[in-house]
């Protein structure tokens, strides 16, 4: 940033300051000038106004794209040009901070003293700065679909079926229902090796086994009379108990969130010691305000 886009960022700043406080810019850039009393035309870096509904007031705003602090001089002249030009009030706004001599004269004078540079680390002492995020998904992948009908012998009939479907439906003897999809998502939380459960359904699920590469395999045992339906089938069966395996497939994700991507610039309102961020696309909040 150059002292000239410096100086536009000043004015986009006040500018945006001004829809909350009904300020306006009157001008600004090398054209801005503003006769004196004298006779003499003095160059403003960004001239606004304000009105209390009463008066109008101007302000003068001087813009310091310095490497070094602003000493004295500055607030001196500028002084001598608000007496000049009758101008109410007068700012000067620094990227590298005032003397002590600078902050006494400027209080002396009326004038206030604004930084407006880069974020420091000390601005983010007590705050989160950064943030890292560290993500891990576990996704189900359910398989080996087994229906053992009602009726058959002690082991029942095994009947394979390659897909979940939200269209194969349980029905109990009290008609409710519930299909495929959902009753395998409801995999209870508190079951484990050797411990029964029983959910609102009366279905009872156990879990058989727990093997390491396989994942786990599970058993949902039926009340009597419930029936199972398929799409494609008119009729409905009788169903005893539904088997099925599931593993878990592990991906990851990072989010990384820094404070430089949302505080470009820190805007410091020395003597109101008021402190504000400046994020990149120009929206201007409290430092340190959510």
């Amino acid at each position: 940033m150059n002292w000239q886009s410096y100086e536009e960022r000043v004015k986009d700043i006040y500018e945006k300051l001004g829809e909350f406080a009904n300020i306006r810019i009157l001008c600004w850039g090398s054209a801005c000038k503003v006769q004196g009393k004298s006779g003499v035309f003095h160059q403003i870096d960004v001239l606004t106004s304000h009105s209390d509904g009463v008066h109008e007031y101007r302000t003068a705003i001087e813009c310091k794209h310095w490497e070094k602090k602003v000493d004295k001089d500055p607030i001196a002249k500028l002084s001598v040009i608000l007496d000049d030009t009758q101008i109410e009030k007068g700012v000067i706004v620094s990227q590298s901070g005032f003397t002590p001599d600078a902050e006494g004269l400027a209080r002396s004078k009326n004038i206030s003293l604004v930084e407006l540079r880069n974020p420091l680390d000390a601005d983010w002492e007590g705050l989160i700065k950064d943030v890292h995020i560290d993500l891990r998904f576990e996704i189900p992948e359910f398989y080996d679909f087994e229906f053992i009908q009602e009726g058959l012998e002690d082991k029942g009939k095994l009947v394979p079926v390659q897909a979940l479907s939200s269209e194969i439906l349980f029905h109990t003897a009290h008609s409710r229902s519930i299909s495929l999809h959902k009753l395998i998502n409801s995999i209870p939380s508190t079951s484990g090796a050797g411990i029964d459960y029983t959910d609102a359904l009366g279905f009872q699920w156990v879990e058989l086994s727990s093997l390491e590469e396989e994942g786990k395999s599970y058993a949902v045992r039926f009340p009597v009379e419930t029936t199972l339906s398929f799409p494609t089938i008119d009729a409905r069966a009788r169903i005893r108990e539904l088997r099925f395996k599931v593993r878990y497939y592990t991906t990851t994700n990072k989010i990384q969130i820094y404070g430089e991507d949302y505080v470009s610039l820190v805007m410091h309102a020395i003597f109101e010691n008021k402190k504000f961020a400046i994020s990149p696309d120009g929206a201007i909040r409290i430092f340190g305000s959510p």
